[in-house]
């Protein structure tokens, strides 16, 4: 049962995604309320929190106006792509590259080289960089499109780790319902449930494994 006190890859790295949606959320919202788009910041920095309930900068910013667009600092969230990738347990490949290349211009304020670096750029990291770069610039329309962008497919690669990791413990739950561990296989489908809500795979195999457990306590009780 060995199996049983590892934690799968996908359950170690899962927080990283909410760090990663929190910068975004974070930073959009302050551009936001620079752009006297109030209700859209409050709104923002609300869903900053929820990502991650521990972001003490969109707490303390939330409600709070202001015609100057103030220093960030949220530090949860990899600059770099590859540490990031590293983190949440995805391969690297061109867009990494491209990213980790702008951040460097990004980093010795040569913002327009790293616009330049960016513009075959297309995930959501990428555009993120977009949109501090544009803030740097002054560009906050123009910061606000790159960022919505960011959140919107920040999203659809959470909903992705989400089936992914689902899939995961469908796997190890079924590997513990032949080996009649049932009351691990029965955890294990149901956190696939929480990760990918009504999974019809989950939803049968975690049937099956009650309906054996309660023959088993059956088979107990008459013995």
């Amino acid at each position: 049962m060995e199996l049983a006190t590892t934690p799968l890859v996908c359950d170690r790295y899962h927080h990283f995604y909410h760090y990663q949606a929190s910068a975004y959320y974070l930073w959009l919202a302050e551009t936001l309320n620079f752009l006297g788009e109030y209700f859209a910041a409050d709104e923002a920095f609300t869903k900053a929190i929820f990502q991650d309930h521990r972001n003490k900068e969109a707490k303390d910013r939330k409600g709070v106006r202001s015609e100057v667009f103030r220093p960030i600092f949220y530090n949860e969230h990899p600059l770099s792509d590859a540490v990031f990738c590293e983190s949440v347990g995805r391969l690297t490949g061109v867009a990494t590259a491209l990213h980790d290349t702008a951040l460097k211009h990004y980093l010795a304020q040569d913002f327009e080289t790293a616009l330049n670096a960016l513009v075959t750029c297309e995930q959501e990291n990428g555009f993120f960089l977009k949109g501090k770069c544009w803030i740097a610039m002054g560009e906050y329309e123009q910061a606000k499109i790159a960022l919505q962008e960011a959140v919107r497919l920040s999203h659809i690669q959470h909903d992705n780790y989400h089936q992914q990791a689902a899939a995961a413990h469908i796997e190890r739950g079924t590997l513990f319902l032949k080996q009649n561990a049932l009351d691990l296989a029965i955890a294990d489908f149901s956190k696939a449930l929480d990760l990918h809500k009504n999974n019809p795979l989950a939803l049968e195999l975690r049937a099956k494994t009650y309906n054996l457990k309660g023959k088993a306590i059956d088979i107990f009780i008459n013995n």
